[in-house]
């Protein structure tokens, strides 16, 4: 034991340093020794806990994640004031934050134990967690994102999803790389012009062919309506020739009126339905064709 004047070894026995001649009552001795104790307990715990922060670094860097797991767990169980050990059960857990396809669950809990390492960190390494989790979680977001829409080919995602993704970007893309932030914002801001167009194009599309389908389906009605003008115009002209037709005459002649009007009705609905059908194939086909091409970009499954 070493005296507190003058830095010399002390003989207890004696009770008095034999350098400065300073003496001691039994309980300065005994304070002393208690002291002397305190000191090499804290050391004896420092060489402790850095060799198992040492021992679970290693086993990280060779890829033993079960071996550095439990390293980290000793850690945290033994020494439960140092960061490290939590913010080591995060990295493991997270290949060193580059695992980003994660399930919720595991972000979860990877978020409660990165609470418990700010807790006990200083205010420098607070910051430092902090950040490193949020450009984290921002990393995630990124390839949820491209997942979701297949790489920026996929349109078809709900509305209430892609203004969801929209509000986010404030937020995520500050905390990525910088070559992450400006790759994603150009394919991102590509992606919403294009998928607004694509809405646009086949509203415009379906109300067109809906347009073109009112016109051209009442041709029935047409034939119809042609008929019965015919057989109005022929019982007129019958009328005009034979004035003075008998009772059977006349109900032959009708008859007759009414065969040849069926007759005409049927010729104009024939000629009718043929000219729609080449106009469906001159005008509807290659609308219906360019709403599918549409829709097909749009739901991601144009090669």
């Amino acid at each position: 034991m070493r005296c507190p004047y003058c830095g010399g070894n002390i003989d207890t026995r004696e009770k008095r340093c034999p350098y400065c001649g300073a003496t001691f009552t039994e309980e300065e001795i005994n304070q002393l020794e208690h002291k002397v104790q305190g000191t090499f307990e804290v050391f004896r715990g420092t060489l402790d806990k850095e060799r198992l922060i040492k021992r679970a670094e290693t086993h990280f860097a060779l890829g033993n994640t079960e071996q550095a797991t439990q390293a980290f767990r000793a850690v945290c169980d033994e020494f439960p004031d140092d960061c490290r050990g939590w913010l080591g059960l995060v990295r493991v857990r997270t290949k060193g934050f580059t695992l980003f396809h994660i399930d919720d669950k595991t972000i979860e809990e990877c978020e409660e134990t990165i609470k418990k390492a700010i807790f006990v960190a200083s205010d420098e390494e607070k910051k430092e967690i902090c950040d490193r989790w949020r450009s984290y979680k921002a990393e995630i977001w990124c390839v949820r994102v491209r997942k979701t829409t297949h790489g920026f080919t996929k349109y078809d995602i709900q509305d209430d999803l892609f203004k969801t993704y929209s509000e986010e970007m404030a937020e995520k893309i500050p905390w990525v790389s910088e070559d992450t932030r400006r790759d994603f914002c150009q394919r991102w801001e590509r992606y919403s012009k294009r998928r607004g167009e694509l809405l646009r194009e086949i509203a415009e599309k379906e109300t067109q062919i809906k347009h073109y389908c009112r016109q051209h389906t009442n041709y029935g009605i047409l034939s119809l309506m042609i008929g019965i003008l015919n057989f109005i115009l022929f019982t007129l002209i019958a009328l005009c020739l034979f004035p003075n037709m008998g009772d059977y005459t006349r109900i032959a002649v009708l008859f007759a009126l009414i065969i040849a009007s069926f007759i005409v009705a049927s010729f104009a609905h024939g000629k009718l339905s043929y000219y729609n059908d080449r106009k469906t194939r001159e005008e509807k086909r290659p609308m219906e064709d360019g709403l599918r091409k549409l829709k097909t970009e749009y739901s991601g499954q144009l090669t």
